[in-house]
């Protein structure tokens, strides 16, 4: 039982193809050159039957001939032109638009933030020359660094659609990949100056974020957060089963003390953001940690009226 459970903690701790790593240095440029289906335009051609579509023409036609058009069919065509005309000069510069649009909003969560660790990090590695020369006219450095490739450890590239709802929105999706080629997706809907906020927040909480094993130190002690038997975060019913599960993989529950450490170095700094009033952590003895506590932080678990404790395991 002890291996199995093991084993599962071993993987549980393995991500993206490989243990989470303390920096990533991610390449700067992230095409959008793939567009996809305008959704917009084909929700709107798919919604009618050809017979809906020719009465909806005959109808405009009507209106341009009442108002004195001799050649409606013509001016439906070249109004339909001009249509297409406007929405190609729309979305031009739109991919550089998500581009850096995504960069400065992780590096607005960094600056607000402020973990200890950045994990990840935008870096050039072609010559400095080449990336402020193509700055200076107007241009990126569209070069796949093929030699140096090895000195980034993510690229990215992106995908974008109108919204089917037809309300200006862009459907965004972001690949990324890190240097054994495995990929993680990422996907969002909104305004084109503000959908790479969401994807921005979920690639910084999934690099960014507390992984077990995880390791604090300090000047007076060392401490590995385990996590429970998944290695994430676990819920019981019971202290008890939280004790348990801790000794199987030959660990245990935090004190008090590692409690209030885990939750000053918080979820993006290598600790635990163990929230306020209404939560409660298991501890060893059938007793509970309730970090919105002022007082008496330490309980008894029949006196909380709980059903569910959260936990990790250390060692």
């Amino acid at each position: 039982m002890k291996i199995l459970l093991s084993f599962l903690f071993l993987i549980s701790s393995i991500a993206f193809g490989e243990t989470k790593k303390d920096k990533y240095d991610f390449w700067p440029r992230i095409p959008f050159n793939i567009e996809g289906a305008n959704l917009c335009e084909f929700e709107s051609a798919y919604s009618q039957t050809r017979s809906e579509y020719v009465a909806e023409m005959v109808e405009h036609a009507e209106r341009l001939l009442l108002a004195g058009d001799l050649n409606p069919f013509d001016t439906l065509l070249n109004i339909n032109m001009l249509y297409g005309e406007n929405l190609r000069y729309a979305k031009k510069g739109l991919g550089i638009t998500l581009e850096n649009s995504f960069k400065a909003y992780l590096d607005q969560f960094y600056r607000k933030i402020r973990p200890r660790v950045k994990r990840l990090n935008f870096k050039y590695v072609e010559d400095l020359d080449q990336v402020v020369q193509a700055a200076i006219e107007g241009k990126q450095v569209d070069t796949y660094p093929k030699k140096k490739a090895k000195d980034v450890d993510l690229f990215a590239y992106g995908t974008y659609s109108m919204s089917p709802e037809c309300n200006g929105h862009v459907l965004v999706t972001l690949t990324v990949i890190n240097s054994d080629g495995y990929t993680k997706d990422y996907i969002a809907q909104g305004r084109a100056n503000t959908v790479m906020s969401t994807i921005a927040t979920q690639i910084f909480d999934d690099f960014q974020r507390t992984t077990f094993p995880s390791v604090l130190e300090t000047h007076k002690r060392k401490l590995t957060l385990l996590g429970d038997l998944t290695g994430d975060i676990g819920v019981v019913n019971n202290p008890y089963d939280a004790q348990y599960a801790c000794e199987e993989i030959g660990a245990r529950l935090p004190t008090k003390m590692e409690y209030t450490l885990l939750d000053s170095y918080g979820t993006y700094s290598g600790g635990v953001s163990l929230g306020g009033e209404g939560h409660y952590w298991a501890m060893d003895g059938f007793k509970v940690f309730i970090p919105g506590f002022k007082h008496m932080k330490v309980r008894s678990a029949s006196s909380v009226g709980r059903k569910d404790f959260k936990y990790i395991c250390v060692r």
